[in-house]
């Protein structure tokens, strides 16, 4: 998986080797920042518009945070969170 902190490297790494003036490092990583936030968005996008509402239940239902049920998966209602 190519990180935030890898792309800022080659974006640098294009500049040296192209002979680019670096851009300074708010406008890099504002740059780096929108584009992850600009895909996740499109990712959430998609997986929205594919979901039925049975497969929005079942993923409901393991993401959901409820101690009194039991079940065989762990809770992954930690895992919801999305920056």
């Amino acid at each position: 998986m190519t990180t935030p902190k890898r792309v800022f490297y080659s974006a640098l790494e294009y500049c040296c080797h192209n002979k680019i003036e670096i851009p300074s490092y708010n406008f890099l990583t504002n740059v780096i920042t929108s584009a992850y936030k600009t895909i996740e968005n499109n990712l959430i996008h998609e997986v929205t518009q594919k979901l039925n509402s049975e497969h929005r239940e079942k993923l409901d239902k393991i993401l959901k945070n409820d101690e009194t049920e039991s079940s065989p998966l762990p809770s992954l209602a930690s895992l919801k969170k999305i920056n």
